[in-house]
C-alpha cells in the first residue's frame, strides 16, 4: 500500500482507519476477494465504526461513501 502526500492532511486516527480499511480488503478470505469493493465497503466500515469504535467517518479517504449512523 502506498500512502502519498495527500495522506499528510489526515490525523492519526484517520490514517489508522484508512490502513485498516485497505488491510481488510487485502486480508480477507478468497471468497471475500471475489466480491466487489462496493460490496466489501459496508462490512468494513461497520467494523471500523462499530466494532473498533473509531469516531467519525469510517473511511476518510473516501468521504463520498455513506457513513452509517451510530
Amino acid at each position: 500500500m502506498r500512502l502519498g502526500p495527500a495522506m499528510r492532511r489526515y490525523i492519526v486516527n484517520d490514517l489508522e482507519k484508512v490502513i485498516i480499511h485497505e488491510y481488510m480488503h487485502a486480508a480477507l478470505t478468497a471468497t471475500w476477494q471475489r466480491e466487489t469493493d462496493v460490496v466489501q465497503h459496508d462490512p468494513i466500515n461497520e467494523t471500523i465504526q462499530f466494532h473498533l469504535l473509531y469516531p467519525g467517518h469510517p473511511n476518510p479517504a473516501n468521504p463520498a461513501e455513506g457513513q452509517q449512523d451510530a
